[in-house]
């Protein structure tokens, strides 16, 4: 399988920390700086070894740095801590005591010493590897042109005759040195960190790339080293990017809507990504194949076991968009296997999630009174979530919406998963029920008794409240006497069989049992007392009283029980002293009549 490293924020333990520079640690083994920092993909790794100082190596973060590599490994041949930032020394270094590098000294004709060496076997699956680096030292400007630090990155394997370094000068068979990347010399290549904020090395290359084409799938040997030359002091480092020593090989990358690497069946689909670290010089066949549970052709349309990157373009995509089956069943696997070179293969499980059916439920129907409101409620379970919901009749689109119908209406809702793949429309009648039309009549038994005569139409229970604090009847037609005469206001509520109601009221009189006293003399002088002739007593409803002489003239006549004689004849004119005779016709307010005569006396 190819090895896939994630770069971490590492956790530097930090000697020389500041603001916007360089920095440092020694916190991970020299296995832990290849494994975990340096190799990048296309390469598999074995036998790690690190001779040197144990401050020499260790990992470094530049990104708030000038050196022009995010982070990576450090290797130097002094200590690691020399090399934050800023550069206010031109001889920053330490020794420590070591010897140099035979093969170092090779390249310098001189003695190394304090020499940092770093050798590993790796297996590349294509017929390239290639790391970039920085090399930076103490010793530019003042020595160049004479005997000064020497790294480089000795290769060997197949199809190499013996042992090369490849830290070249780009385009040339000229190693990077001191001497050979200067201000004057190769200066495109050469960074003057004279007075730098970040970095403490005085002078260092542009970013370079070393590579060699390899024979893919075969073992190589790599040794990184360094040392001072002449003396073991001006420190120098190289600083290798982290996973960039890597094999050109298509990599394997899903996109999926679910952080889960899952899609979903009829709703969202996965995008496959096979890349090149750069773009191909010619077309790129890819070729896959896929296991799992899903079938291809049945679960996803049908996918070819091959994808092209074509000539000048770096990436093909591939689109595995899981169809919807309306079966419930568990989650299927997809699982992809690319062969990414000649030697390796990778293969990414993608998941397919099932759909839940869509279902409905809605109540029964509702029945309400003309003029009131009602909750109407869609219960939708299922489908992918969040579900819409739309009814008729512009009711809404809510699950639950609150509606005020004038006539029995049927509203319809529609519910539909957020993909649009399932939909379901159940409906539910709002029945709306007419109120009674209350109304009713009353007749006196007696003066206190009254029965009430239902006229309502469409109730079936009825509730009567007779004003005068008694308990409430539930008869439909009922009998009530009161206790005390007065005016007294009677409400009648009509229930009809769906519950609605209608409320009426009447005003109703009791009168007290009728009586009648007829004085028998009055005083008509005009002193306020005793001046009229007026009969009065209860019950009485209506009058008709005629005063008349002992001739059977008349003198006065009335029909209003509220009007007296005042003691004058027709034409006004005072009466005499005397008798008179009244004759009276009085009806109670049950329509009993009565009738009584006699004489009255007027006084003067």
């Amino acid at each position: 399988m190819i090895k896939k490293t994630a770069i971490a924020v590492f956790p530097y333990l930090l000697s020389s920390v500041a603001f916007a520079q360089l920095t440092v640690s020694n916190f991970m083994t020299p296995q832990q700086l290849v494994q975990n920092v340096l190799i990048g993909t296309g390469v598999t790794v074995n036998n790690i070894t690190y001779t040197g100082g144990a401050s020499a190596i260790g990992s470094f973060n530049g990104s708030a740095s000038n050196i022009g590599l995010a982070s990576g490994v450090l290797l130097t041949s002094g200590d690691i801590n020399q090399a934050p930032g800023p550069n206010n020394s031109s001889s920053a270094g330490i020794g420590n005591g070591l010897s140099g590098d035979a093969d170092l000294d090779a390249i310098c004709a001189s003695q190394t010493h304090d020499a940092s060496v770093l050798e590993f076997d790796f297996t590349p699956a294509s017929d390239t590897v290639k790391f970039r680096y920085v090399f930076g030292s103490e010793e530019y400007p003042e020595w160049v042109g004479s005997f000064n630090d020497v790294f480089a990155f000795f290769i060997s394997g197949p199809g190499i005759a013996g042992t090369k370094n490849i830290a070249l000068i780009p385009g040339t068979a000229t190693p990077v040195s001191i001497n050979n990347v200067n201000a004057t010399t190769n200066s495109l290549y050469y960074v003057n960190n004279t007075n730098g904020a970040t970095v403490q090395y005085d002078g260092f290359t542009t970013v370079l790339t070393a590579w060699q084409k390899v024979t893919p799938c075969q073992s190589y040997h790599i040794k990184i080293a360094i040392a001072d030359a002449g003396d073991d002091i001006y420190d120098s480092g190289v600083f290798l990017e982290a996973s960039s020593f890597s094999s050109n090989i298509i990599t394997l990358n899903a996109t999926t809507p679910n952080a889960d690497s899952s899609s979903t069946e009829g709703c969202s689909g996965t995008t496959v990504s096979f890349a090149l670290p750069a773009p191909a010089s010619s077309d790129v066949v890819v070729h896959y194949s896929f296991a799992g549970t899903a079938v291809n052709g049945q679960d996803f349309p049908l996918l070819p076991d091959s994808a092209i990157i074509p000539a000048g373009q770096d990436s093909v995509d591939i689109f595995i968009n899981p169809v919807f089956d309306g079966i419930n069943e568990a989650t299927e696997t997809v699982i992809l296997i690319v062969q990414t070179s000649l030697c390796e293969f990778d293969s990414i499980t993608l998941y397919i999630k099932d759909t839940p059916t869509l279902t409905l439920s809605m109540p029964s129907d509702i029945t309400i009174c003309i003029g009131d409101s009602t909750l109407i409620a869609a219960s939708a379970s299922g489908g992918l979530q969040p579900l819409s919901y739309s009814w008729n009749n512009n009711a809404g689109n809510d699950s639950v919406e609150t509606v005020t119908p004038q006539t029995t209406t049927t509203y319809a809702v529609t519910v539909t998963d957020s993909c649009g793949t399932q939909s379901i429309t159940d409906s539910l009648s709002v029945i709306v029920s007419i109120p009674p039309a209350a109304d009713f009549s009353y007749s006196y038994h007696t003066v206190a008794e009254l029965a009430f005569a239902n006229k309502t139409s469409g109730g079936v229970n009825y509730l009567w409240d007779f004003g005068d604090n008694s308990s409430p009847a539930l008869q439909q037609d009922p009998v009530h006497v009161y206790a005390d005469t007065g005016l007294f206001t009677v409400t009648m509520i009509a229930i009809n069989a769906e519950g609605c109601s209608d409320t009426i009221q009447h005003e109703v009189i009791v009168h007290a049992e009728f009586s009648l006293y007829v004085p028998n003399a009055f005083t008509p002088n005009n002193d306020n007392t005793n001046d009229i002739f007026l009969p009065f007593g209860a019950g009485v409803s209506k009058i008709d009283m005629l005063i008349e002489n002992r001739w059977g003239q008349v003198f006065f006549h009335t029909q209003d029980i509220n009007k007296g004689w005042d003691g004058r004849d027709t034409r006004g004119a005072p009466a005499p002293e005397g008798a008179y005779v009244y004759v009276i016709s009085a009806e109670s307010f049950l329509g009993k009549k009565y009738g009584t005569s006699g004489t009255v006396s007027l006084i003067r």
